[in-house]
């Protein structure tokens, strides 16, 4: 499934292509012509594919076997086409966003014309540009484009299902 969205992120449609299909896939042009043709993706396991906990299930048939293979050659093409600057929803650090994931929502909030200045409180370090954006706390960009919201809780999902203990949840 997680192969899946990310393939259909990157697919343009013909007659309307989303502000986030353009991004996600590297094909959106800016402004002067200035192409910002490095896509994002998101990586299947931050230590490589060896360590994965899909590696110990029990494949029974042949079918099974061969799916897990092309997902994990899809993602392996991914994480080379992608740079690592730009891969998103990885969920390293507690409580913080990669510079991917705000920079994927910065240009999909620039495009659909959302200010980008930062939150400031008072005694409180200053909330990056768009992470408020990512969270749902303002939901205004996730209605303009339920794709970001589909693919944040996607691949939260899949890193949820592919956990072995919960020390390596996210």
């Amino acid at each position: 499934a997680a192969a899946l969205l990310d393939a259909l992120l990157r697919v343009q449609a013909a007659d309307a292509p989303t502000s986030l299909s353009r991004h996600y896939a590297g094909l959106q042009v800016g402004r002067r012509g200035a192409s910002h043709a490095r896509p994002f993706g998101f990586a299947l396991a931050p230590f490589g594919f060896r360590e994965l906990p899909s590696a110990n299930l029990k494949l029974t048939s042949p079918e099974l076997a061969a799916a897990r293979a092309m997902c994990l050659d899809y993602f392996l093409a991914v994480t080379h086409a992608v740079p690592e600057e730009h891969l998103c929803f990885g969920w390293s650090r507690a409580a913080s966003f990669s510079p991917g994931e705000l920079a994927l929502a910065g240009r999909v909030s620039t495009d659909l014309g959302f200010d980008s200045a930062e939150v400031r409180s008072e005694g409180v370090a200053p909330v990056p540009p768009f992470a408020r954006l990512l969270t749902g706390e303002e939901p205004e960009v996730l209605t303009f484009c339920p794709g970001l919201a589909t693919l944040r809780d996607g691949v939260f999902l899949l890193r949820l299902l592919l956990c072995a203990d919960c020390a390596g949840l996210p």
